[in-house]
Order: structure tokens, then sequence, then C-alpha cells
């Protein structure tokens, strides 16, 4: 979105209808007022009637605000303008009127009350709208992260606060299941046993492991309402103070902006609005110099004393000359007292706002950097309770539905063969019984990854070699993270299994290395040559755990067989 079309959707916006713009178009409207009189009415009646003009102007705004900006996220520009021109509208005849009951007709210039209108509050609204607008929207987005970033602190405490205990009802339910249906194996019969195999990995295992993954709550904390963002504002009054923190072109800009009004009015005395204009620039200039000099090396306190000291110096000395060059009617008065709240006001506001955008965009790109971090956290949540809480799950489908599916292909194979030898199925029952063991691993205790394999190769040996390239730097960051190492070995198991089950493969090459674009992330691929069955594309438990484990993941199937590849993220990059 261009700037100009920003700045077009925030006047249309809730936010545009704030009590900053109030008080802004009010000092305004009082200058104007005060410069656009003939009367000598006393200053507190005709701060009066300003006010009395202001509060017609910003009740039309107020009711639109509450009625049909309830949005905060649907800008409507344009009907804003309308409304503010309607109650500038109402605001000039109601000060028309009061003026007139009280002083006549003849103390009014109705040219001078439309051109201020256009000339001065109009465009000190759409500015003040704009300010106001981009600093509450900068304030929602980092109250958003905040909030977003506790979240998934509260995530994680939860999870590493509630470590799941193994349930040994569970697990001895489970190996019961699996014991009763191995010892159906039959030596005598290899038909029967392979279809006991192939039912028991599809029917039996498979299953089960789908429905313990789901049966497990998952930790995440609820969705909390963030937290209120506060202003540091110590240290955006010291950022303020700092330096040179007067701005002296947008402040000359902003009271020549102003004067505009007045130079239209009374355009013989256009000289003398000039020159105020080129007093304010240089003054400030020339407080710049000052500020600086006399804050080197001084407090914080002292600092932000000094900047308002000195812009209360300048605008005021400025005021006090306009008796000497304008005069000292009711209009010139008028002058005073906005140089004096105008000037004070423009130096610091323009300086506070401006230390308070680059605070505000410290704190966004602090907390910017850190969400980047948040989908890896969310990432590291979810292995973390899947390696913690879905042990027996993962047990069921990684290694010991491998273990099933391995026996299950070389019985069928030896059948085909014709070379099943007497104990075979016999030691194919003992071996996976003996397997059953890791149901009762440790929830903490992770094969390492060499060893994870090695226990591939020797399942598969004889149906898919498996050849491994895993770098320095990934050995180094897999070994010191148990979940990490964990996640791999699953998620590299099932990859592997897939691709001889489904796709009837017979090679496979794993490479696991740290991605070179950005060292916390680990990569993963799997390449098989399988040109059988299509991989499923039904959402199992594999895509789940990939989902939930990975930053990204793909699977493509070419001519040559398929490739999976995974990134994965670091919790140390062990450089």
């Amino acid at each position: 979105m261009s700037r100009l079309r920003e700045a077009w959707w925030r006047v249309g916006l809730p936010d545009a209808i704030s009590w900053p713009a109030f008080i802004a178009t009010l000092l305004v409207g009082v200058m104007g007022y005060f410069a656009n009189s003939r009367t000598t009415m006393p200053l507190i009646t005709g701060l009066a009637i300003a006010l009395v003009g202001q509060l017609v102007l910003w009740l039309p705004l107020v009711l639109l605000k509450i009625t049909l900006l309830r949005n905060a996220r649907r800008s409507r520009p344009l009907l804003v303008l309308v409304v503010f021109l309607a109650g500038a509208g109402l605001r000039a005849i109601a000060m028309i009127a009061i003026t007139s009951e009280l002083y006549g007709l003849q103390s009014l210039r109705p040219l001078g009350w439309f051109v201020g209108i256009f000339s001065n509050i109009g465009p000190v609204f759409v500015v003040s709208a704009i300010v106001v607008s981009s600093l509450r929207e900068r304030r929602r987005q980092i109250t958003y992260l905040a909030g977003n970033q506790k979240r998934i602190e509260e995530s994680l405490i939860e999870v590493n606060g509630a470590l799941s205990q193994r349930n040994v009802e569970a697990v001895d339910r489970v190996r019961g299941i699996l014991e009763r249906e191995l010892t159906k194996l039959d030596g005598t019969h290899a038909q029967a046993s392979l279809a006991t195999l192939q039912r028991t990995a599809v029917e039996v295992v498979r299953p089960m492991s789908h429905e313990l993954a789901k049966s497990v709550p998952r930790y995440l904390a609820p969705v909390v309402a963030p937290t209120t963002a506060l202003v540091p504002w110590v240290r955006v009054f010291d950022s303020a103070a700092t330096g040179m923190p007067f701005r002296p072109l947008l402040i000359g800009a902003l009271m020549g902006w102003e004067l505009l009004g007045a130079i239209s009015i009374r355009p013989a005395d256009a000289l003398l609005f000039v020159l105020f204009d080129v007093m304010f620039l240089v003054g400030f200039a020339l407080a710049n110099r000052v500020v600086e000099r006399v804050n080197r090396k001084r407090t914080a306190g002292f600092r932000i004393s000094t900047t308002i000291l000195m812009s209360l110096a300048v605008s005021w000395s400025i005021a006090a000359t306009v008796p000497a060059l304008l005069g000292t009617t009711t209009s010139d008065y008028g002058f005073i007292v906005a140089f004096v709240v105008l000037g004070p006001g423009f130096a610091l506001g323009t300086t506070i706002l401006s230390a308070l955008a680059r605070e505000r965009e410290r704190v966004v790109g602090e907390l910017t950097e850190s969400t980047k971090q948040l989908e890896r956290v969310l990432v590291r949540q979810r292995e973390v309770e899947w390696f913690q809480q879905k042990a027996l799950s993962r047990a069921l489908h990684g290694p010991i539905q491998m273990a099933v599916t391995a026996a299950a292909i070389r019985l069928d194979a030896s059948i085909r063969e014709g070379t099943v030898q007497p104990g075979i199925v016999n030691s194919v029952r003992q071996e996976l019984l003996n397997g059953l063991d890791v149901l009762h691993q440790a929830p903490g205790e992770v094969t390492s990854l060499d060893q994870a394999i090695e226990r591939m190769r020797a399942t598969w040996d004889g149906v898919c070699s498996i050849e491994a390239t895993v770098s320095d730097a990934a050995v180094a960051v897999i070994a010191a993270d148990g979940v990490l190492r964990s996640c791999v070995i699953d998620i590299v198991t099932e990859a592997v299994s897939n691709a001889v089950w489904h796709a009837k493969a017979d090679q496979t090459k794993l490479e696991i290395a740290l991605d070179p674009q950005a060292w916390d992330v680990l990569m993963v691929e799997v390449v098989s040559n399988g040109l059988g069955d299509a991989l499923s594309e039904n959402r199992g438990l594999g895509t789940q755990q990939l989902d939930d484990w990975t930053l990204t993941w793909s699977r493509e199937i070419n001519e040559q067989g398929s490739v999976l590849e995974a990134a994965l993220p670091v919790a140390s990059t062990g450089r």
C-alpha cells in the first residue's frame, strides 16, 4: 500500500476521531477565531465561544464513531470527511450566531470562517487522524505480538511442567493385544502367518497408534487476552531530549500552515506573518545547538527539563514581539495566545511523536524478530509434546509397525520363492515379541541417530538398501537434542517404511544437514526409487507428525521415485 493510500485509509478509521485530534483542532480553532474577530471581547468569552464551536464540530464525528465506525479494521475516509465538513458548517453557524448576538454582525468575517476550516482546521484534523491512527496501530501491533509471545511461553511452561507419566496399564494392554496377535503365528502354516502379520500391521498396530495419539490431551495454553503494552514514557522523553531534539523545518511548516488563514484575512500583514514563521524556524534551529551543548553528559531529568524550558523560551519570546510588530487588538492578542500555546505544542509534540515513533519502531522490530522464532517455538512445543506424551503411539507407529511390516515382506518373499525354512515363522514371532520391549522404554530415552539408521538397515536387510549422509554440524545438534533426534528418527523411519510398503522401493537415500541459509533449521531429505503404487495421499499419523514437527515440508513423486523434504527447528545450532 502506497503512503498516500495508507494515509487516506487511516483517515477513515475509528482512531481518526480521538482526543488528540480534538485538542489539536481546538487550539487551531481558538487561534483562528481570535485572528478573525474584529471585536474587543474578553479573552475568556472568546475561549468559551471557540469551545462551544468545537463541541458542535465534534458532536457529529462522535456520533459517527459510535454508530458506523465500530469496526476497527473497516475504513470510511470519505464518510468521515463529509461528516467533518458538516460539523464544520454547524460550527460556523453556531459561532456566527453567538458572536452576532453578543457583538453584532459587523464584527463578523464570513470568508474567514470558511478559509479557516479548509486551510487550518481541516488539515490539522487529517494530520492528527493519521498520526494518532498510526501510533495506535503500532500499539496494537506491539500488544498483539506481546500477547502471542506470552501465549507461547505459557504453552511451553505448561508442557514442560506437566510431563506425562507413562500409563502402565495402557502399555500392558497394548502389549497384551500384540502378544495375542503374534502368538497366532504358526510355523506350519506360513501363508496364514503371513496374513496374520499383514493384518496386524494394517488393522491392529496402525489404528491403535492413531487411537492412542488422539486420546492423549494436548497441553496448549488457552488464548489469553493481550496484555496492555505500556509506553516507556521515561525512555521516550529521554530520547526526545537527546541530541538536537527539535524539528525546525517541521515546526516552521506547521506554523506557516496555521498562518495561511491569517494571511488570507489580513494580506497587508503577510510579510509580518512570514517573518513570524521564519523566527520560529530560526529560533528552534538555534535552540537545537544550545540544548545539545547544555545537555551533553547530563542526566535524563536535566535533559528533559532543558528541552521543555527551551521550547517555552523560543515560543514565548516570539509571542512577546507581537504587540510591537502587529498591534494590541483582540485579534492581535489571539496571535499571542496562539504562539504561546502552539509554539511549544508544535515543538514538543513533533519531538515526542518522533521519539515515540522511534521507540515503537524499536519495540515492533524486536517483537517482529522474536515472532519469527514463535513458529519455531510452536513447532518445538509440538515436538516436545509428542516426545513426552505420545511415546507409546510413536513406538507402535514407528519401530513396531516397521518390524511387523518388514517381517511380513520377508515372509511373503520366502513363500513366493518357495524358500520357507522350518522354524522361520517361530523365529519371526520371537523377534517381534522381543521388539515389544520398546513399549517399556523410558520416556526420555532416545536411540542415537546412528543406532536408528543401523536398526532400519537391519530391519530392511534384503528388502531395501539405505544410504545415509549426515553432516558434521547436523550430527552435533542432533546429538545434543533428544527431542529433535527423536523427531528426525521418526520422520525418516516413517518415510522409509512408506517408500518400501507403498512404492515398492528397494533403494533409499537419507541426507540430513543444517540449512546453509538458516543455521537454526535442520533439513531432512529422503529420496527413494519406488515406482510401485503411489504413496497414499490420506492424512495419517505420519502427515500429522510432519505438520506438527516441521516448519515446512513437501513430498514429490516423479518418474525416478519420491522425495520427501522437511525443515525442523533447531534449539541450538552447535556452531
